[in-house]
């Protein structure tokens, strides 16, 4: 049977994601990435609209087929490694402070990247985020992955922030 796949893409305006880090950061203490606000905010998002990542299942019992709504959000953070694409998993991001999730997200990229990180710690995402921000990419396409772990349903797809003009409601920002 196939299921059904799509993709949806939308630009935004970054500039207040920029700011909110950096006054996070300098409130915190703690170095905080885009990717950690990412997160937070897709596990948010989750929390307010569980059928994104939902899963449709047919009950083995023989019961009606049904949507089965996650009981916690679990983020996976795609990792690029030399052994190739590894998804560590960020637990219960909804009950964790950005401090926690910035802390973790490190220690799992270091573990993934030095071949320190368990199965456990790849287990159970019920979303995804993968950025290639950081290599400048503008677009890129994940239509198929090939990893040795649960991603979840969903993949967030982070490209570079870039400037731009903007209008705006009859004003021209940029």
């Amino acid at each position: 049977q196939a299921i059904p796949q799509f993709s949806l893409h939308r630009e935004i305006d970054a500039d207040w994601l920029q700011a909110e880090k950096a006054r996070l950061a300098t409130e915190s203490g703690t170095r905080l990435s885009v990717n950690d606000l990412l997160v937070q905010a897709l596990a948010e998002t989750v929390v307010r609209h569980a059928g994104l990542a939902s899963s449709y299942v047919e009950p083995e019992d023989g019961g009606a087929p049904h949507l089965l709504r996650p009981e916690r959000i679990d983020v996976g953070l795609a990792v690029a490694t030399d052994r190739g694409l590894l998804v560590p998993v960020l637990a219960d991001v909804p009950a964790r402070t950005l401090r926690e999730i910035a802390a973790d997200r490190v220690r799992l990229v270091e573990a993934a990247r030095t071949g320190r990180l368990s199965l456990e710690e790849m287990s159970g995402a019920t979303i995804t985020v993968s950025s290639l921000a950081g290599f400048g990419v503008d677009s890129f396409g994940a239509r198929s992955w090939t990893v040795p772990q649960d991603v979840g349903d969903a993949i967030l797809r982070q490209r570079r922030a870039r400037r731009r003009g903007i209008f705006d409601a009859f004003t021209l920002r940029g």
